[in-house]
């Protein structure tokens, strides 16, 4: 197994975006992130909740959560981000999208922003993120695809594509299509990681 597969459900990065941009996750966030806006302005649009966040904001987007977003800055709209899948507590507890405390940005912008993060960032990050679990918001609505296709393969690792599918109330190529298009992975893929 190469670097990239091992590393794959993590995307440590800078983004940075010098004109407007506009970001279509309708169906559902790929992973989950944590954010810190440096500059510029962005708003997330969700079916439940509007928030516009600017310079000096930190918050947490997760997993499967469908959204629109809209970056805009002068000159520039530069974001800190840790998208991760592995997040054991979210099995079991689903986390509201939300503001995170300020008091934890100077220890998340220690976090080296590698497109591969070795173990030591990887310490780090998780360790910041045991910190933080106490102070997310419970979410106790309909959860998306990716969170009940999650539960579903935690339920029953041996369960095949096609009654997957039909747990989640679609046809296996509807099913396929989905996650492909939130993952980039096969829906056989994303069960073999989770």
């Amino acid at each position: 197994m190469d670097n990239q597969q091992i590393y794959a459900g993590n995307n440590f990065r800078i983004y940075k975006y010098n004109q407007p941009r506009y970001v279509d996750r309708r169906i559902g966030s790929p992973r989950h992130y944590i954010n810190y806006l440096v500059s510029g302005h962005c708003r997330y649009v969700t079916p439940k909740i509007t928030l516009e966040f600017g310079p000096g904001d930190f918050f947490y987007i997760p997993m499967g959560m469908p959204s629109e977003s809209y970056w805009w800055g002068q000159p520039s709209c530069d974001m800190h981000s840790c998208g991760f899948e592995l997040f054991p507590e979210a099995r079991t507890r689903r986390f509201k999208f939300q503001t995170l405390p300020k008091e934890y940005i100077d220890e998340f912008l220690t976090i080296p922003l590698n497109f591969l993060p070795d173990t030591p960032t990887l310490v780090k990050f998780y360790g910041l993120l045991e910190k933080l679990i106490p102070h997310l918001e419970e979410d106790h609505s309909t959860p998306s695809l990716l969170e009940t296709l999650g539960r579903l393969i935690i339920e029953d690792p041996t369960a095949r594509i096609p009654a997957l599918a039909r747990q989640c109330g679609l046809a296996e190529s509807t099913l396929y299509v989905h996650i492909k298009k939130l993952t980039g992975k096969t829906p056989n893929e994303y069960r073999n990681n989770q």
